[in-house]
């Protein structure tokens, strides 16, 4: 009751609703997580929310910055600011108390949580936003997300050259980008493939990442489409012929494999037993991605019992990959089994 006196007078007075609440003294998780939710259950979708953290106990104040990442990170509100009166300070300020604006530390939370993002699906643009946030050009974040674009897809040729002129963009951009002093070299190091990558291992790791993420789908897509990569290419009468009759280069692909393992070109090292066994993973693995992507009916009795559950689909796309997606060895990146 007497919380509710305050509250009437106090609204009256700043001509806004006003509310207090008792909180604990958040002296273990459970009462932690209870501050958490009585700050995020007063925001709404839209509100612009502004925290002052001066007053408390000191471990508070961390509560406080928690509070402010987890209304941002679930879409409740947004943060309009946070501040904290840092009495220690006044005898710099002529005895005046400075306020000090700690937005910037949500903002750090932010780039933080897209980097696990991105080291887990390999999503580029998830840094878009945050690079506008800090002033990049536009245009900087367009080729950012042209490149995205083009690794969802599996173009990684294209990602690449979009990433080179990101690159050379950002470089103009960094000096008047904040965030780039704290994350600008971790963020390059991501980026350095572009220059020099080999774009088999790019959706090599990629398809890996997506199995560890138990992204089944993608990892199945991407394992296929690096395997692809690492086919010698088909004799030139093999092209000559698809031209003539019209057929798409991605059966070319196929049939060159096919005629690979099955008559031992380009696979000498392997016995006709070896060649079966991989010939067979290839074709599993074919299936495994035909049957994400179409939801086709499959003939492929490995690929059927695989897709029962998450834990025989992992266990398969795992063997596969560590059959027909191996790390080169040398310089020559055509596959060689064994």
């Amino acid at each position: 009751p007497r919380l509710d006196l305050f509250r009437e007078r106090l609204s009256t007075k700043l001509g806004i609703d006003c509310a207090f609440v008792l909180i604990p003294y958040a002296t273990d998780i459970g009462d932690q997580i209870g501050i958490l939710q009585t700050l995020t259950s007063w925001s709404r979708k839209g509100d612009l929310v502004s925290l002052d953290l001066t007053h408390g106990l000191r471990h508070l104040p961390m509560l406080g910055m928690v509070s402010a990442m987890l209304i941002e990170a679930t879409g409740m509100a947004t943060i309009g600011d946070i501040y904290y009166g840092a009495f220690e300070l006044a005898a710099r300020f002529n005895g005046l108390t400075p306020v000090v604006r700690l937005r910037g530390l949500t903002t750090i939370g932010r780039w933080l949580a897209a980097f696990q993002v991105f080291d887990r699906k390999g999503d580029y643009g998830v840094f878009a936003p945050l690079l506008v946030e800090d002033h990049a050009k536009p245009e900087t974040a367009r080729l950012l997300r042209t490149a995205s674009f083009f690794v969802q897809v599996n173009q990684i040729e294209q990602a690449q050259v979009a990433l080179h002129a990101f690159r050379k963009r950002l470089a103009i951009d960094a000096p008047d980008m904040r965030m780039m002093r704290l994350f600008g070299s971790t963020l390059d190091e991501r980026l350095a493939w572009a220059e020099t990558g080999d774009p088999y291992m790019q959706l090599r790791d990629l398809a890996f990442a997506n199995l560890e993420d138990e992204d089944y789908m993608f990892a199945a897509v991407r394992g296929f489409e690096a395997f692809l990569r690492r086919l010698p290419p088909p004799p030139a009468e093999w092209l000559a012929a698809d031209h003539a009759n019209g057929r798409e280069k991605g059966d070319v692909c196929k049939r060159y494999y096919e005629f690979a393992i099955k008559t031992g070109k380009s696979f000498e090292s392997q016995t006709n037993a070896m060649r079966k066994r991989t010939y067979a993973d290839y074709e599993c693995l074919r299936d495994m991605r035909n049957a994400s992507v179409h939801v086709s009916v499959n003939s492929n009795q490995r690929a059927r019992d695989a897709l029962k559950s998450p834990e025989s689909c992992a266990t398969l796309l795992k063997q596969l990959f560590n059959v027909l997606l191996p790390v080169p060895e040398a310089p020559d990146r055509h596959i060689v089994y064994g």
